[in-house]
């Protein structure tokens, strides 16, 4: 009866790994092994399938020193594991406590990061086609119900893939009680990860309380769990397949049905390397395009800033502001940075006797009229900066807001220059000077020429 239990079990692993990589092809697999129930099932599966169609199976165990003497003996586990069946392992040894300190995450995610990281390289070095890890049905569920709890859409709740890339998990199917009673009916050994038995863990919470109770429901909860995501992940591919593959305009993003422009903005952000994304990222990104000002901004995982204007999306590197230029102005011609034009203040009469000398520059002059007895302090000429504003026609306005209305390309906004004094901005070349400033018969007059396409003319 044991065997044949066991039999059954491994024909539904072969029906897996056929449907993974390819009807009865040669195996050439590195299993993530860690020595519990189920990595140590996947690798005598993984032995038994390698002797029936041939091809190569290796192990790789890294040691991450979270558990001290434990997990030194997970990993002499893992060795003679590997030595019983001749499977070449790759033990390694990293300092994850130390590597998560530095680089300010969490014990978790480092320890998997850098598990996949040296799982790839082995991979690659060794010539070998899949990394197969040892995910269960158990795990599925655990994974969609975790995410639901931290706010996650569709994606998040289609749980882990099957197949991604080089990685496969063919003991998807599978429950962890299944794994289990496959290795004492095949007489293999494994060990008990201790920090798996703590509710310290929001995983282990669920996994000791939600996932029984769902099992009292229904004892397929974890199976129908895996349905579950195989047909949200059909899905989810069916929407992603509808989403523009260009830059699109504010215009056109407002255009978009809700669930395209969730996935279209998911795939920009992918593209420009945000950390991890949840539900509530989307949706606050959807309402700031939908309901926002022009240039308002919201903050993301990873240190990336998205900035919105009617030309699109503008992405930046957050919490780290672009240092700009800020240059005095006096009664000579003040060159802006990199040659792109020059800016002059002067009164009228001065500005007449410069015109007549210089006719051609006068041409390109973007200029305006001021009361001087307004002028607050010094003057000085500066790049845009977030929250700038300036009061013109009775309406304050963002000055992000009024250069999108002057079309003045994304890429130069924030090099565009402004004339302030001590108060703040006194004139927008291309706009008018502030309200109280403004005078057509003012004694001062303002003057800008820009070189390039694009600005003020």
């Amino acid at each position: 009866m044991k065997k044949e239990k066991e039999q059954r079990l491994f024909s539904a692993f072969e029906e897996e790994i056929d449907l993974l990589c390819g009807k009865n092809q040669p195996l050439s697999v590195l299993v993530a092994l860690s020595g519990g129930a189920d990595s140590s099932a996947l690798l005598c599966l993984c032995a038994t399938l390698l002797e029936k169609r041939g091809g190569r199976v290796e192990a790789y165990h890294l040691n991450h020193r979270i558990r001290g003497q434990e997990a030194k003996e997970d990993a002499l586990f893992c060795r003679d594991l590997c030595a019983r069946r001749g499977i070449v392992l790759h033990l390694e040894e990293r300092d994850i406590p130390a590597i998560a300190k530095k680089e300010k995450r969490g014990l978790e995610e480092t320890a998997r990061q850098v598990r996949y990281d040296r799982l790839e390289e082995v991979r690659r070095a060794r010539g070998l086609c899949y990394i197969a890890t040892a995910h269960n049905a158990e795990d599925q569920l655990e994974t969609v119900l975790f995410r639901i709890a931290r706010g996650s859409g569709l994606k998040g709740l289609c749980g882990i893939p099957p197949k991604r890339g080089a990685v496969i998990r063919p003991l998807l199917p599978f429950t962890g009680e299944e794994l289990r009673a496959f290795c004492q009916s095949a007489g293999i050994d494994y060990r008990v990860d201790s920090t798996n038995l703590s509710d310290d863990y929001a995983r282990n919470d669920l996994r000791h309380h939600a996932l029984p109770a769902m099992k009292r429901v229904n004892s397929a909860a974890a199976r129908h769990g895996v349905e579950l995501g195989r047909v949200l992940r059909e899905d989810e591919e069916l929407l992603f397949s509808l989403v523009p593959g260009e830059a699109l305009s504010r215009e056109q993003m407002r255009a978009l049905h809700p669930a395209i422009l969730r996935r279209y903005l998911a795939a920009r952000l992918e593209e420009r390397g945000a950390g991890t994304l949840e539900g509530v990222h989307l949706r606050a990104l959807c309402a700031l395009i939908l309901e926002g000002e022009e240039g308002a901004s919201l903050s993301l995982p990873g240190l990336l800033r998205v900035r919105i204007f009617s030309e699109g999306l503008r992405f930046e590197e957050d919490k780290k502001e672009k240092e700009g230029y800020l240059l005095p102005v006096c009664g000579e011609c003040t060159e802006l940075p990199s040659g792109r034009g020059l800016i002059l203040v002067t009164d009228r009469r001065n500005f007449d006797e410069f015109c007549l000398k210089t006719q051609k520059i006068h041409k390109l002059f973007n200029k305006e009229a001021v009361n001087s007895a307004t002028i607050k302090g010094n003057l000085f000429l500066r790049s845009a900066k977030k929250g700038d504003r300036i009061r013109i026609g009775g309406m304050t306005k963002r000055v992000c807001t009024l250069l999108g209305e002057m079309k003045i390309p994304l890429g130069d906004r924030e090099d565009y220059p402004l004339l302030c004094d001590d108060k703040g901005v006194l004139w927008l070349p291309g706009k008018a000077a502030r309200d109280e400033s403004r005078d057509a018969e003012g004694d001062l007059i303002l003057c800008l020429a820009l070189r390039e396409e694009g600005g003020a003319k």
